[in-house]
């Protein structure tokens, strides 16, 4: 007669012993509360950094765009300004430096607005 092995028949696997203690971590009232909150605080900080990058991008645009026009319009760089690309379509500077002043000729090139 062989002598039964020591494991008791009672035993779990590890996985569905780990798998019960998470559930009833996340199942106890405050630690549903802590998951929750950390979980709404993640997807709130992540779209702060998404509307801060957009919100970057956009304001860079803008002071470039501005930067340009008036840089051509007070002549300080006539050669600076030959294409400048914004969202909805191209536009063409043509800056013509002479004596005190600088005419700017915007051509709209294609695309069409959103």
């Amino acid at each position: 007669m062989q002598p039964e092995s020591h494991v008791p028949r009672n035993s779990e696997p590890r996985v569905e012993l780990l798998s019960r203690l998470l559930l009833s971590f996340l199942l106890s009232s405050s630690s549903f509360v802590v998951v929750v909150v950390v979980f709404v605080v993640a997807i709130v900080v992540a779209i702060v950094v998404i509307v801060d990058v957009v919100l970057i991008v956009v304001v860079v645009v803008v002071v470039v765009f501005v930067v340009v026009v008036v840089r051509c319009l007070c002549c300080c760089c006539c050669r600076c300004c030959r294409w400048f690309w914004l969202s909805w379509s191209w536009f063409l500077f043509v800056c013509v430096g002479g004596g005190g002043g600088c005419v700017v000729v915007v051509v709209a090139v294609g695309g069409s607005h959103p």
